[in-house]
């Protein structure tokens, strides 16, 4: 293990500042910004104070999904990581703990993704934000109502959500599904791009990305237990989906390790010329 953290350390220095990345995340802070300024901008002639729980409503919207599973593709195109360092680093740490260090990157980078959404749906509610241990009334008055279409709100609030869970237990719970989901998502792309060396993988996840809107336009309800940025949408536990809490994270869970077995396997047989 201690090999794999070593790996994992290396792959963050390379990637954490690199031109992707920050363009990536510059591109995703603006639409954040975008996305909550109508929010504020309602709160404000209402004279209301907005709760910091923008997210859990921007990460359960089947459009926001789209968008930000496609910045989390962009974040990891460039798996599976050969380099010029590529044969020393495997020489000295192991296929097992090379493999190992790569997943935990990706399941690294997913977790700062993530967070860094969370502080970008705060931000431009900074000076007219809430902290309290109940939704508000911005939020209940965004799910319960319709408002005005001066307010040009992009995602939807999702009144099963603010019904059935507390604030802080629904920023949580919508935090982790993300997390889960983006690492899935790339360790797609590393599984797919170490079959040939090309893109494959990257266009596997950003079918994914735009799966949860091939459902919800010609499929039925029950494909969505097959979809990875379906099931990191908190809402539709609450829409009748057939989906449940329990259900989204089992699923996500279990097809994260799978995910990094496979890698594993594909980065053993790559090694060994073609043979497992």
């Amino acid at each position: 293990m201690h090999k794999a953290m070593r790996i994992a350390a290396i792959r963050m220095r390379k990637e954490l500042l690199s031109a992707r990345v920050l363009c990536t995340y510059v591109v995703i802070a603006i639409y954040f910004w975008c996305l909550m300024e109508p929010v504020n901008e309602f709160a404000k002639d209402y004279a209301c104070r907005v709760g910091p729980y923008g997210a859990v409503f921007i990460f359960s919207s089947i459009g926001s999904q789209v968008v930000l599973a496609i910045g989390a593709v962009f974040l990891f195109c460039n798996a599976p990581y050969r380099d010029s360092n590529y044969p020393y680093l495997v020489l000295r740490s192991g296929m097992r703990s090379w493999t190992l260090g790569n997943a935990i990157y990706i399941f690294q980078m997913a977790g700062i993704y993530v967070l860094f959404m969370i502080l970008a749906s705060v931000l431009p509610t900074a000076g007219n934000i809430e902290f309290t241990g109940s939704w508000g009334k911005v939020w209940t008055t965004l799910a319960r109502t319709y408002v005005d279409d001066k307010y040009v709100i992009l995602f939807e609030v999702s009144n099963g959500i603010r019904s059935n869970l507390q604030p802080a237990e629904a920023l949580v719970l919508s935090g982790i599904l993300e997390w889960l989901c983006f690492s899935l998502m790339g360790l797609i792309v590393y599984f797919g791009n170490s079959i040939d060396g090309k893109a494959t993988g990257t266009l596997m996840s950003a079918f994914f990305a735009f799966y949860d809107l091939i459902i919800y336009n010609m499929l039925g309800n029950r494909y969505y237990k097959i979809s990875p940025v379906s099931l990191a949408r908190l809402s539709l536990v609450y829409e009748g989906a057939g989906i449940t809490l329990d259900y989204a994270l089992l699923a996500l869970m279990a097809a994260g390790v799978a995910a990094v077995g496979l890698c594993y396997l594909i980065e053993r047989r790559m090694r060994s010329g073609g043979k497992l």
